[in-house]
C-alpha cells in the first residue's frame, strides 16, 4: 500500500527536539511499515528560524534544514515532505492563528497528494486535518482518511479551550470513516462528549519499542534495597500540563520525611514562564537545583550535591538509559491520551507513579505493576504513595518487575497488525479527491 502519514505537529525525524509520545508513534508505525514493504510518505510542517518562536522551535528548524527541505527520499519505501507555511506566532487569538496555520500547511501538502494519489492517509493531531475547512468544501480523499487524536481538545483539565475548537474536532470525527484510538479512556470520551458510534473507533494502543525500552539489568541485585539514595525521574516536556511543581513538590516531603532523594527532569523546556515557576518554587523551598547538558549515569547522578536535575531532551536510546537508571517514574498529570512514556518506563523496569485515569486503565494494575493515585488527591497523594514503597523496598522491587513484565505485550510489533487492518480496508474504498 502507498500510505501518506499527516503529522503537522513535530517532525517525526529531528531527534532530540520531537521527543514525545505522538512523534514515538509514528516513528513506530513508519518502521514497522516499511518493514512489511509498504510504500510510506510523511508529511510535516518545515519550520522556519523566527525570533519569537520558542527556543525548542528554532532549534528544530535549524535542525530540518540541515536535514533537508521539501521532499527527502530516507530510504527505500520511505520519503518525508517537510512543508513550508505560513506561522503567526504574534497573532493573539492562537486558535485562529492555528487554523490558518493548518491551512497553509495543507494548502501546499495537496499538490503532492494529487501527484501521490495514496491508497490511505492517515492524520495525527486535529491541527493536521482541520485546515482543510478553509481550503475545500470537500475534504480530499476523505473516504481513504483515518485520524488518530493523540490528546482530545474535550474534556481537558489542565487548559480551557476555544469553543470553535472543540466544534472542528466534533465535525472531524463525525466526517472521517474510521477513528484510530489510543485507548478506552480515549474512546469513552469520544463516545460521551460527541456521540460518536463506537463502530467507527478502532482501539490501537500506542506500542512500546522493546528493542530500546528493555528491562534494567540489576533490579535482581539487591539494588533498589541497599541504595542509601533514591532516583525519582519525570522525562517530559516542561510545560504545565505536565505538573514538574507537583513532583517538586513531592521531592520536598519526601526528603522532610528523611528520604534522601534526587529528583532528574528530562526534557524539552515548552513553556519559558512556567520554568521560571519551577525555579523560585526549588529555591523557595530551600532546595538546590543544577543543570547538565550531558547525561550522568545512575551512579554519577547519586553523587551529585544537588536535590533537583534538569537535562535536555536526548534521542530514544539515551532516553532509555536514563529511565533505567530511576527508580521511580513521576508523571502527576491528569491529561494524557495512552501515555507512551507510562509504559516505555514500566517496560525497562521503572515503575511509574502517576494519576488513576480512565486512558492508562488498558495497561495500569494499582500497586501491582504501577503507583496509581487518585486525581482528587493531588500532589500529597502522590507523596504518601512513593513514601509508602520508598519505606517498603522488597514491595518497590516487586514492583518494577510486575512493570516490566506486565508491558511485554504491548510491544508495537503485536500491535501494528489492528492498524493495517484499517488501512486495508480504506485503500478499497474508491479514490475521490
Amino acid at each position: 500500500m502507498k500510505i501518506a502519514l499527516i503529522t503537522a505537529r513535530a517532525d517525526p525525524y529531528i531527534h532530540p527536539i520531537d521527543v514525545h509520545g505522538g512523534t514515538t508513534l509514528v516513528l513506530n508505525l513508519i518502521s514497522s511499515l516499511v518493514n512489511k514493504g509498504h510504500e510510506v510518505h510523511v508529511f510535516t510542517r518545515l519550520d522556519e528560524y523566527n525570533e519569537n518562536n520558542p527556543q525548542y522551535k528554532n532549534v528544530r528548524a535549524l535542525r530540518q534544514k540541515e536535514a533537508g527541505v521539501g521532499k527527502v527520499v530516507m530510504s527505500e519505501g520511505l520519503t518525508v515532505y517537510r512543508i513550508p507555511y505560513v506561522s503567526y506566532p504574534e497573532t493573539p487569538e492562537k486558535w485562529a492563528s492555528q487554523l490558518k496555520e493548518s491551512k497553509e500547511f495543507l494548502q501546499n501538502v495537496y499538490p503532492y497528494l494529487q501527484n501521490l494519489k495514496p491508497d490511505v492517509l492517515h492524520y495525527f493531531h486535529l491541527l493536521s486535518f482541520v485546515g482543510w475547512y478553509s481550503l475545500f468544501d470537500e475534504v480530499p480523499y476523505l473516504n481513504k482518511s483515518t485520524f488518530s487524536p493523540l490528546l482530545l481538545s474535550v474534556g481537558r483539565k489542565f487548559e480551557v479551550l476555544p469553543k470553535e475548537r472543540i466544534e472542528f474536532e466534533k465535525k472531524v470525527l463525525e466526517q472521517i470513516p474510521t477513528i484510530s484510538c489510543q485507548s478506552t479512556g480515549e474512546i469513552s470520551t469520544i463516545t460521551c462528549n460527541y456521540g460518536i458510534a463506537k463502530e467507527k473507533i478502532v482501539k490501537v494502543p500506542l506500542g512500546v519499542n522493546t528493542a530500546i525500552y528493555y528491562p534494567k539489568l540489576n533490579f535482581d541485585r539487591n539494588r533498589i534495597e541497599d541504595s542509601k539514595r533514591t532516583l525519582l525521574i519525570s522525562p517530559n516536556s516542561i510545560k504545565p500540563q505536565k505538573k514538574q511543581m507537583e513532583a517538586i513538590r513531592v521531592l520536598k516531603y519526601l526528603q522532610d520525611r528523611g528520604h534522601d532523594v534526587l529528583l532528574a527532569f528530562m526534557g524539552n523546556i515548552i513553556d519559558p514562564e512556567y520554568m521560571e515557576q519551577i525555579t523560585k518554587l526549588i529555591s523557595d523551598l530551600g532546595l538546590r537545583l543544577d543543570y547538565l547538558e550531558k547525561v550522568p549515569s545512575r551512579e554519577e547522578m547519586l553523587q551529585l550535591k544537588t536535590d533537583a536535575l534538569f537535562l535536555p531532551t536526548q534521542s530514544e536510546q539515551v532516553l532509555s538509559d536514563f529511565i533505567r537508571s530511576g527508580d521511580v517514574a513521576i508523571f502527576p498529570s491528569t491529561d494524557e491520551g495512552f501515555s507512551l512514556m507510562n509504559i516505555n518506563c514500566m517496560s525497562c523496569g521503572t515503575p511509574p507513579a502517576c494519576s488513576l485515569i480512565p486512558e492508562y486503565s488498558e495497561y495500569m494494575k494499582p500497586n501491582f505493576n504501577a503507583i496509581a493515585v487518585d486525581i482528587g488527591k493531588g500532589w500529597e497523594g502522590f507523596a504518601l504513595e512513593i513514601d509508602y514503597f520508598l519505606k517498603n523496598r522488597n514491595k518497590l522491587k516487586k514492583l518494577s518487575v510486575n512493570a516490566s513484565e506486565s508491558v511485554q505485550k504491548f510491544s508495537w510489533d503485536s500491535l501494528i497488525e489492528r492498524q493495517l487492518l484499517v488501512y486495508d480496508t480504506l485503500s478499497k474504498h474508491k479514490l475521490e479527491l
